[in-house]
């Protein structure tokens, strides 16, 4: 008894097409498992290679499935389990996506920030003929900050009904990317090793003649605040879950027309939307610890001139072997969302986004390639996590775990880089994300029958390259990039000597005490005037945040030169405006420094 229009039909075809082809790729691979099950199965056999992380999921469903029904675990299947069972319906949420209809169903036009949308709705709740059917102009805003780019155009919107019954728009907004250097010309990149603590520690790598080398200038992104208010929401989190889920076994004993019942009917309620809140502000939380992250990871890399970023692939990492503390530290990390920033921020700023393989990095040295044994700390040996040591005989190589972790990651992706011309090297090219792997070595061929027998071959170095007697050069996995550290002047470039505006302190700005007596006098004669002390540092977030408006005093003594305003301190070198407040930790640029050296000094002196 309904009448819809054949593009809300089509839409509803779409997205029904898209939920059948995702359940039914994912039974496919269910009942591959369950075909050779508890063995690995053959991914090469199915017509669409899953990812190993839909793998895993689909592993960790089966056994609790199994588990559930009492069947052996660790067994062959003595009869086969339907797969219709192992998988129950899930919810199908209510999606429109405006981009498989055309323009007789919807018009997009755009009024100075505002974006108008024109499209068919129905006037009633049960519209029964093409009458219940109008326009509607819906206006949209609140993402004028995308539009600034020029030449951006904004694409058709998708909606989607929320749990809470409010309605998201997804509108995606395509920007023109700068022009990238190509892959073949690409010679100095910045390495982000992943941790824990630290959320990214970075090291510029060169490329030059003799290979790869890095000046031992580490940086580093700690979301130390972040981190802190995070836990303390999934701590409240988890108590009104238990808050939860205990009223609603006390309510399992109670009649459901009594008052009691509807009192713990609310409290539930109560308890639910107060925990759907906490969740709300740990997400916005991690999005814009990403996006800060994103922000400062690329500015490092313009500062320092590099044409790409380069992550290790850690799609796929389980933390295992660590306690509960640590467990929830790692889950707690904000990669799939920091990923999805750094492959925004590079598009607009037109660099690459590197992805290398993440095996031996932390564990391998990236001088000689011997096992690094972590410390405690350079004067502790202990068995530790945090100092890296190399075993290797006569290599000195050591330091933080995580600062030669990135410089093996930015070495290892020049090394994939020379052998793009090789098979297999490149995995996946996604727009601005590319995905290296070593290459992949040529299938095993017979021997020529006129031929004897074949003389056993010696075993090829990990850094050379072998050839077959058919003259195909056969690419080894190269671990070892051979990294060098090559000793570069710390002090950035000399600039002009000028007088630089003290900004004072609280402790200095207060009256001076006065004695209860002259003590120049009781001493012989007066004293000399006390040694002024040294300026504190109006570079970085510490100083520049925790400055308050307060008065520049110049050389003369009782002469003020106005106000200033908070927009004439420096502020963060790294280009985080909430830093000092977020207490973010991250190390600022050498290069942005320097300006900001000239340009404050040359603004305060002529003021």
């Amino acid at each position: 008894g309904l009448f819809v229009p054949s593009r809300v039909r089509r839409m509803a075809s779409e997205h029904a097409g898209r939920t059948l082809r995702s359940s039914a790729g994912q039974l496919e691979l269910s009942e591959a498992m369950l075909g050779c099950w508890p063995q690995h199965v053959d991914l090469d056999q199915l017509p669409t290679k899953p990812s190993m992380v839909l793998v895993r999921n689909t592993r960790r469903h089966l056994r609790k499935y199994l588990k559930t029904h009492g069947i052996p675990l660790e067994q062959p299947l003595a009869a086969p389990v339907p797969v219709g069972e192992v998988w129950s319906p899930g919810e199908v949420r209510e999606v429109a996506d405006l981009s498989v209809v055309d323009g007789e169903y919807a018009t997009l036009a755009r009024r100075d920030s505002r974006l108008q949308l024109t499209l068919l709705l129905p006037t009633q709740a049960r519209p029964s003929c093409r009458a219940d059917w109008a326009k509607v102009q819906v206006e949209l805003s609140g993402f004028t900050h995308l539009l600034v780019v020029e030449g951006s155009r904004v694409s058709w919107p998708t909606f989607r009904l929320d749990v809470d019954g409010v309605v998201r728009v997804e509108i995606p907004v395509v920007q023109p990317t700068p022009v990238r250097v190509p892959l073949e010309q690409v010679f100095r990149v910045y390495g982000y090793d992943w941790g824990v603590n630290r959320l990214l520690t970075g090291m510029l790598v060169h490329r030059d003649q003799d290979g790869p080398w890095t000046a031992n200038r580490p940086g580093h992104f700690n979301p130390a605040g972040m981190s802190a208010l995070y836990h303390r929401q999934r701590q409240q989190g988890q108590y009104l879950r238990g808050k939860r889920d205990r009223t609603t076994q006390l309510l399992r004993g109670l009649q459901p027309d009594s008052p009691a019942a509807a009192k713990l009917l609310e409290a539930i309620d109560r308890a639910g939307t107060q925990n759907r809140h906490v969740s709300d502000k740990m997400t916005r939380g991690n999005r814009e610890t990403a996006r800060l992250a994103a922000k400062w990871a690329v500015s490092q890399a313009l500062a320092a001139g590099a044409q790409a970023l380069v992550v290790e692939d850690l799609r796929d990492m389980e933390p295992t072997g660590m306690d509960r503390r640590n467990r929830i530290r790692m889950s707690a990390q904000v990669r799939g969302i920091l990923m999805d920033e750094l492959a925004r921020a590079c598009a607009q700023a037109g660099l690459w986004l590197i992805v290398v393989p993440a095996r031996g990095t932390s564990s391998l040295c990236a001088r000689c390639g011997s096992p690094i044994r972590h410390i405690k700390a350079p004067n502790n040996r202990r068995s530790g996590w945090s100092w890296a040591v190399c075993t290797g005989p006569g290599c000195t190589n050591q330091g933080d775990r995580d600062h030669l972790a990135a410089g093996h990651i930015g070495a290892r992706a020049l090394m994939l880089l020379e052998m793009l011309s090789r098979r297999g090297v490149v995995r996946s090219r996604d727009g601005v994300i590319i995905i290296l792997g070593y290459p992949t070595p040529p299938r095993k061929t017979q021997p020529p029958a006129h031929t004897a027998q074949p003389v056993p071959a010696q075993p090829v170095p990990v850094s050379a390259v072998a050839v077959d007697p058919g003259g195909a050069e056969v690419a080894q996995p190269v671990l070892v990039p051979k990294l060098r550290v090559r000793k570069v002047p710390r002090r950035p470039r000399p600039l002009p000597r000028v007088k630089k505006a003290r900004i004072p302190h609280e402790h200095r700005d207060r009256p001076p005490r006065q004695p209860l007596c002259d003590v120049s006098m009781l001493r012989g004669g007066p004293l000399a005037e006390p040694p002024t002390r040294r300026p504190a540092s109006i570079l970085g977030h510490r100083s520049a945040g925790a400055q308050p408006r307060q008065q520049l005093r110049g050389p003369s003594e009782g002469h003020d030169r106005g106000p200033v305003r908070r927009d004439r301190l420096v502020r963060a070198c790294d280009g985080l405006r909430y830093a000092y407040r977020r207490h973010l930790r991250a190390s600022s640029n050498r290069q942005t420094q320097v300006a900001l050296i000239a340009r404050t000094a040359v603004g305060t002196q002529t003021h």
